[in-house]
């Protein structure tokens, strides 16, 4: 098993184009919302990351169901606010290669939604509960030397 990094998941030069559109818009909406973070101080935020990995429903994918993910979270508040905006994109993929055949599988994740930080005395653990809506994206590829096969989706989902 071999795994493309993003690349395969940002680069692509037939990408869909919606798709990287609405990236970008809900990249933009999510940076121009952090501002007042930086310029007033009754805001607050937290933006993190994480690496793991992702079991898919073996039918549909075949092979391609273990993916290798990326994330990124964003959430921002006022002070006297109970919930936070958020905002995550995680990236999955993955890639396998042999010979002349090559199968790649990849999602695009975008969560717009609201996040509760419970608070918890003497801890460094931080659970949230969180709610909202996601925008996916989903594709296979499967390349021979003398064709390519692609198979794609897109879903929104609460």
């Amino acid at each position: 098993m071999h795994w493309d990094w993003p690349s395969t998941l940002l680069l692509k030069k037939k990408q869909n184009m919606k798709t990287l559109n609405l990236n970008k818009a809900l990249i933009a909406t999510m940076l121009v919302l952090t501002i007042p973070v930086a310029q007033a101080g009754d805001w607050t935020g937290n933006a993190g990351g994480s690496l793991g990995s992702k079991q898919l429903d073996n039918q549909g994918w075949g092979a391609l169901d273990s993916h290798v993910t990326i994330g990124f979270m964003l959430d921002v508040k006022k002070k006297s606010w109970p919930v936070s905006l958020t905002y995550d994109l995680i990236l999955s993929g993955q890639l396998e290669e042999s010979g002349s055949l090559k199968n790649e599988a990849y999602t695009v994740e975008n969560h717009f939604g609201v996040r509760k930080k419970l608070e918890l005395e003497n801890s460094s653990v931080r659970p949230y509960i969180g709610g909202g809506v996601a925008l996916v994206y989903a594709e296979t590829r499967n390349k021979t030397a003398t064709s390519t096969v692609k198979d794609e989706d897109d879903a929104i989902g609460a």
